[in-house]
This record gives C-alpha cells, sequence and structure tokens, in this order.
C-alpha cells in the first residue's frame, strides 16, 4: 500500500459510520482506531522517503 501512496497526493482521510452505542463489545472503535493510525503511519513514511529521495 505504502509503494501505490506514492503516486497520490492525500489531502483528507474520513472515516464515516463508527457507532459505539451499537457495538457492545467496542470492537467497532477499536478498528477505527487502528485502520486511522494506519493510514497515517503510510502517509507519514511515504513523505519521509519523499523527503529522502529530494536530498
Amino acid at each position: 500500500m505504502a509503494n501505490r501512496c506514492q503516486s497520490y497526493r492525500v489531502v483528507c482521510i474520513e472515516l464515516v459510520e463508527i457507532a459505539p452505542n451499537y457495538d457492545s463489545t467496542g470492537s467497532t472503535s477499536t478498528l477505527a482506531a487502528q485502520l486511522l493510525s494506519n493510514v497515517r503511519r503510510i502517509v507519514f513514511h511515504v513523505l519521509d522517503q519523499s523527503s529522502e529521495i529530494a536530498r
């Protein structure tokens, strides 16, 4: 996924339809947090690689 992100400029990430009231185990909220964390990590990794190439 990180390789594919190099050709795109991420402008916005939106996560919708998280309903903790209907998720008694909390797994939906945990999954949403992990997803956002992973996407953020990939974006920053790609940005870091891009800045190293420019040097």
